[in-house]
């Protein structure tokens, strides 16, 4: 018995980049996803989402912040912690990350 995909072609074609390229190629054929995948792929990013704005940075004897302002008014930051052996550094990509780290706001 064939096994039926649990997502239809109109799902995938109207949200691909929710999709795996295995997913893709299973609900709407192997040609079908290689050219919507290498279609989605080639773009270059806009130059105007390629800029976000230093809102903030703080500085102390072991860390510095940035915060960034994105072009939707929100924010993501990067920390940098000066340690003994070195840095960590941290880098939030996404508004509202669920790590909840005590010295970033992004969460």
């Amino acid at each position: 018995m064939k096994r039926l995909p649990k997502y239809t072609p109109a799902e995938v074609r109207n949200d691909p980049y929710g999709f795996t390229y295995k997913e893709m190629s299973e609900v709407i054929g192997e040609n079908e996803a290689k050219a919507l995948y290498e279609e989605l792929y080639k773009q270059l990013p806009r130059k105007k989402n390629l800029s976000m704005l230093v809102k903030n940075i703080c500085k102390s004897s072991d860390t510095e912040k940035y915060v960034y302002e994105l072009k939707d008014n929100k924010y993501i930051e990067t920390v940098f912690i000066k340690r003994r052996d070195g840095g960590t550094v941290c880098v939030s990509t996404q508004v509202g990350c669920p790590v909840g780290c005590i010295f970033c706001e992004s969460g």
